[in-house]
């Protein structure tokens, strides 16, 4: 497991988890495992995969002869690199300034055609939201059934925001560059004003 910062590490058992298994992984394996896990998210790296399970289930899983590994998803894996290694080096101590950040949140769709599975997203964002607000956050942008958020708070706020339970990644949002409107250089202006 990538180091962390103790403060941005937990004990407390979210039910989310990484899951390391002991050599490539077969298909056969990640049946075992789907069998045990509710979801299955995405493959890390190093043969790892991020899951979400019961926490009563982890020591069945953990048990699995092809399975090397399973730790809690720490908070400080939330973090992007670029915001972990500014977290690690206290450039992000300062509560008078603010940082925009983009905020992905654990989303479990059902199947694509089931009426309820917006109103499922919908009610896991909405959670988020007030968990984020409630830290002093800003929601910038928030698009309909989308499981990003625009987030803008205190720098010191991003440890807050790592520790929501479902929220899966933290990382700076994208600077939008403007270009500059070229009719401003244009001598004779092609309409009025």
């Amino acid at each position: 497991n990538p180091p962390i910062p103790a403060e941005l590490s937990t004990q407390i058992d979210s039910g989310y988890y990484i899951v390391q298994f002991k050599e490539p992984r077969e298909i056969s394996q990640r049946i075992e495992v789907a069998k045990i896990v509710e979801r299955s998210y995405c493959f890390i790296d190093n043969n790892t995969d991020l899951v979400r399970t019961d926490p009563s289930k982890r020591q069945e899983l953990e048990q699995l002869p092809c399975v090397r590994w399973v730790g809690i998803y720490q908070p400080g894996y939330k973090l992007s690199p670029k915001l972990l290694e500014m977290y690690s080096k206290k450039e992000l101590d300062d509560p008078s300034k603010t940082i925009d950040l983009r905020v992905d949140i654990f989303y479990n769709p059902r199947l694509p055609n089931d009426p309820d599975n917006h109103l499922l997203a919908d009610r896991d964002i909405n959670e988020v939201i007030s968990n984020i607000k409630e830290i002093g956050g800003e929601i910038i942008l928030h698009k309909p059934h989308s499981h990003t958020l625009s987030v803008k708070i205190r720098e010191t706020g991003i440890k807050d925001i790592a520790f929501i339970r479902k929220v899966w990644w933290i990382g700076e949002q994208p600077k939008i560059k403007t270009q500059p409107d070229y009719r401003d250089n244009l001598l004779i202006k092609p309409y009025p004003e």
